[in-house]
C-alpha cells in the first residue's frame, strides 16, 4: 500500500484494461559499442590520438601533449610485456596506487608522466585498476579528457 492508500499494480490479464497513468513508456535501445581497446597500439599512434582529445589547445599544449605520451610510453618500453596494459601491470605502478612510477622522481619530472598517463587511460591504452584509480587521483585528468 502506497501514500494515500492507492496501491500500484500491473494488469493481470489482456482483457484487464491498463491504468494509462502509471504505465511507463519501455524503450528498447542497443548498447554502445564498447571503447577500442588500444593497449597494443603503436607510440605513434597513441601519440596522434592523445592530440585529438584536446580541445581549444594551443600549438604549446599539443606540444606538451605530445611529449608527455612519448615519455611515458618509453619508460613503460623498459619492461617486458606484449602491450602496454601488461607493460604497466609489470612496472608494479598498479600496486602502487599514488607511488607509481620511476623512483624518486622530482614532482616537475613527475607531472609530464602524469599528463600522458591520464591521456592513455582516456585512450584505454592502459586500464589502471579501481583501486589505483582511487588512491592516484589524477586531479584534473578527468576535466581535460572528458
Amino acid at each position: 500500500m502506497s501514500r494515500n492508500g492507492w496501491v500500484a499494480r500491473t494488469p493481470l490479464s489482456v482483457q484487464d484494461p491498463p491504468d494509462a497513468l502509471h504505465i511507463a513508456e519501455v524503450r528498447v535501445t542497443t548498447p554502445a559499442p564498447p571503447a577500442p581497446d588500444r593497449a597494443g597500439s603503436s607510440v605513434s599512434e597513441l601519440v596522434q590520438l592523445s592530440e585529438g582529445l584536446l580541445d581549444n589547445s594551443t600549438a604549446a599544449h599539443v606540444k606538451r601533449q605530445r611529449e608527455a605520451v612519448k615519455k611515458l610510453l618509453s619508460w613503460l618500453e623498459t619492461f617486458p610485456g606484449h602491450d602496454w596494459q601488461e607493460q604497466w601491470l609489470l612496472s608494479g605502478s598498479d600496486a602502487l596506487g599514488a607511488k607509481w612510477g620511476p623512483a624518486g622522481l622530482s614532482a616537475a619530472h613527475r607531472l609530464p608522466l602524469t599528463t600522458g598517463l591520464g591521456a592513455l587511460i582516456a585512450l584505454q591504452a592502459i586500464r589502471p585498476s579501481y583501486k589505483w584509480l582511487f588512491t592516484a587521483r589524477l586531479l584534473g585528468a578527468y576535466d581535460s579528457y572528458r
